[in-house]
């Protein structure tokens, strides 16, 4: 029998104010702990803001909740966060309790509750690489969506045999996808595709991995954001994959329910930490290293072990939940 929400808040008192407790082993950012990966993943946050002031907005894998709240203050009219984690809602529900702001339970390929063409915004962040029916996610956001409205979409970017073993490791990651994929599966609900890249302001805005700064000196600002092209990804580096899609498609043109990914690449969809023996065999120059590469061989950041360490944990923060 499913717990009510006041009891589920108090079997989960004891973590509201644990950083580690609520992270799930890096899975999982929260405002309790506010290390480069919280500015990075709050910084996507901040970039959607013009995109939701004084509308409404559904946050697709609130997480702990700290982004939603942030859309609240800074003009969003109101946020419903959904999140498959019991745990996470009654978190966030304990420490962000705003009149416009909502928490709730429900998995991503299975929204339901709400009218249609009812946000202004979904918004979904390091979430959907953790979620495998994601053609249920984007009819239900299509259907939810208004006709001028955005849907953002953040995943880890794929784009080499390196960025497909950090993902692989990850035993949560079960859409394994390329920005090709990611680009191709958007266009076919939305006709309108913004690939966006994800920086680092402070070090100039180039896209290079060692230009990561100590957390001290990060704020959600400290980031930048270039509207570019999918290959884009592939040739200059980008902490995270983004894409603005917009212009629902009619509804005629969109794949029946049910209907299978169809994949455009070596992209795939896995079971729970499932590796297959060929793909490990593939990877196996990676598997075989002492520990996982974080970084570039060869890159500036090399030379400073203390800063190596910081942009290694830094990323696999990224790669986690928002």
């Amino acid at each position: 029998m499913k717990q009510s929400p006041p009891a589920l808040a108090a079997a989960n008192a004891a973590g509201f104010a644990d950083a580690d407790d609520i992270s799930d082993q890096g899975e999982r950012v929260s405002h309790l702990r506010r290390d480069a990966g919280y500015w990075a993943h709050l910084s996507l946050y901040d970039y959607a803001v013009p995109l939701c002031r004084g509308g409404l907005v559904l946050d697709a894998g609130a997480g702990a909740g700290y982004g939603s709240a942030y859309l609240v203050d800074q003009g969003a009219r109101h946020v419903d966060g959904i999140d498959a984690s019991p745990k996470a809602v009654a978190f966030s529900r304990h420490h962000f309790p705003q009149p416009n702001l909502t928490f709730q339970e429900m998995g991503l390929d299975h929204i339901d509750g709400f009218p249609p063409e009812h946000f202004d915004l979904i918004y979904s962040s390091n979430t959907l690489e953790h979620v495998a029916g994601i053609p249920a996610f984007l009819a239900a956001a299509h259907r939810l969506l208004k006709p001028d409205g955005s849907l953002f979409v953040a995943v880890p970017p794929i784009t080499d045999d390196r960025l497909q073993y950090l993902n692989l490791i990850n035993p949560y990651h079960v859409n394994l996808w390329s920005p090709r994929q990611w680009a191709y599966t958007l266009g076919l609900y939305f006709a309108d595709i913004q690939p966006v890249l994800h920086g680092v302001l402070a070090a100039g805005g180039d896209f290079k991995p060692e230009h990561f700064t100590p957390a001290l000196t990060l704020t959600e600002k400290s980031f930048v954001f270039t509207p570019g092209t999918v290959e884009d990804m592939y040739h200059g580096f980008t902490l995270t994959a983004i894409f603005l899609a917009r212009t629902p498609r009619p509804q005629a043109q969109l794949p029946p329910a049910g209907a299978p990914v169809q994949f455009v690449d070596d992209s795939f969809t896995r079971p729970v930490g499932t590796i297959d023996p060929d793909l490990r065999l593939k990877l196996k120059k990676y598997f075989d290293l002492p520990s996982p590469p974080y970084t570039l061989p060869g890159s500036t950041a090399d030379s400073r072990p203390g800063f190596f360490v910081k942009i290694g944990k830094a990323l696999r923060r990224l790669s986690g939940r928002g």
